[in-house]
C-alpha cells in the first residue's frame, strides 16, 4: 500500500484539455434527461471530469478520488463528490458508474515484484463500471504490451479503440487513449491478446501500418476478423489533422453512457461508515 500511495503522489500528470475535448467527441449522454455517473479514481484538480460532464451535458453525478489535499480541494469546487484519500482506501458500489475516466499514476518500476500501478488501477476500478458503460483509459503506449493489460481489456471490454495523443502532446510520455465498452467477462483468446499487445510499439498505431500488423498477427485466423475490425487505430502529424482523424473514425464507435437511476455507495474507509456518498468533500459544501 505504501508504495502505491507514494507513487500515486509523485506520478500525477493531468490530461491535456485538447485530449479531453477529443475524447468527448466520441461520447454522448443518455437521451431523455436520464441520469449518468462519471468516476475519476485519480481526479487531480478535477478538470478532465468536469470538462466531460459539461460537454456531454444531461443530469450527471461526478465522483472523484485524489490523494493530494491541495488537488482534492480544487477538485471539490468542480465535481459533485471528492474523497481526499488513496484510491485503495475508497469503496464504490459495483456497477454504479456510467463512465470510468482512468488516467492512473505512471509506474516507473518496470522490473519490480509488484504489479504496475496502471494495471492495478484498471483491475480494481473496472468493477465500478456498469455493463455497457464506457472506459477511458489513458496510459503510456508500451503498457499495451503487458499481458495483464491485454487480458483485462480483451476479457472485460468490447468495441475497443486505441488512439494516440496528438503530436506535441504524445512525445512527452508516449500516451494513448483506450476507449471501450464493458461487457460480461469472457476468457480472452491468445489471438485477441496478440492483437492488443501488437499495439505497444510506436509504429503499431500508424494507420498506414495497421493492415500489415493485423495481417501478421491474424494470418490464417479468420475467427479474429471481428476483433481486428473493432480496434480503431489513429495517427496524425499535427493537432488539427489528429482532431480530424478522430472525428472521421468515430462513426461506429460513439458510445452512449448507461442510464442509472438510484444513488449508490461511494465512501472512504475510516470515514462515516458505509453511508452512500458520505464522508467526502463536494462543490455544494455537503
Amino acid at each position: 500500500m505504501a508504495r502505491l500511495i507514494n507513487a500515486e503522489v509523485l506520478a500525477f500528470f493531468a490530461t491535456p484539455p485538447s485530449v479531453t475535448a477529443l475524447v468527448a467527441e466520441w461520447l454522448q449522454a443518455p437521451q431523455g434527461e436520464k441520469l449518468w455517473r462519471l468516476l475519476d479514481p485519480c481526479c487531480g484538480e478535477g478538470r478532465a471530469a468536469a470538462h466531460l460532464a459539461t460537454t456531454l451535458g444531461g443530469p450527471v453525478n461526478t465522483w472523484g478520488v485524489e490523494l493530494s489535499p491541495k488537488r482534492a480541494e480544487r477538485a471539490a469546487t468542480v465535481l459533485d463528490k471528492v474523497h481526499n484519500t488513496a484510491w485503495q482506501a475508497t469503496r464504490v458500489s459495483k456497477e454504479s458508474v456510467s463512465l470510468l475516466w482512468l488516467n492512473p499514476p505512471y509506474d516507473t518500476d518496470l522490473d519490480g515484484d509488484s504489479k504496475r500501478l496502471e494495471i492495478e488501477f484498471l483491475r480494481t476500478a473496472l468493477p465500478t463500471l456498469v455493463h455497457g458503460g464506457v472506459l477511458v483509459y489513458i496510459v503510456p503506449q508500451h503498457l499495451l504490451g503487458y499481458r495483464d493489460v491485454a487480458r483485462l481489456l480483451s476479457g472485460h471490454f468490447e468495441n475497443i479503440s486505441v488512439r494516440r495523443f496528438p503530436d506535441g502532446e504524445y512525445e512527452r510520455f508516449k500516451q494513448v487513449v483506450v476507449l471501450a465498452r464493458r461487457k460480461p467477462y469472457s476468457t480472452p483468446t491468445e489471438e485477441s491478446l496478440d492483437v492488443l499487445r501488437a499495439l505497444r510499439d510506436a509504429d503499431g498505431l500508424r494507420a498506414d501500418r495497421r493492415s500489415a500488423a493485423i495481417e501478421r498477427v491474424h494470418r490464417g485466423r479468420e475467427a479474429l476478423a471481428y476483433f481486428a475490425n473493432a480496434i480503431g487505430i489513429g495517427h496524425a502529424h499535427t493537432v488539427e489533422s489528429d482532431y480530424a482523424s478522430w472525428r472521421t473514425a468515430q462513426t461506429d464507435l460513439v458510445l452512449e453512457l448507461v442510464d442509472l437511476h438510484s444513488p449508490l455507495g461511494f465512501y472512504q474507509e475510516g470515514g462515516d461508515a458505509a453511508v452512500a456518498i458520505g464522508g467526502c468533500a463536494s462543490k455544494d459544501g455537503v
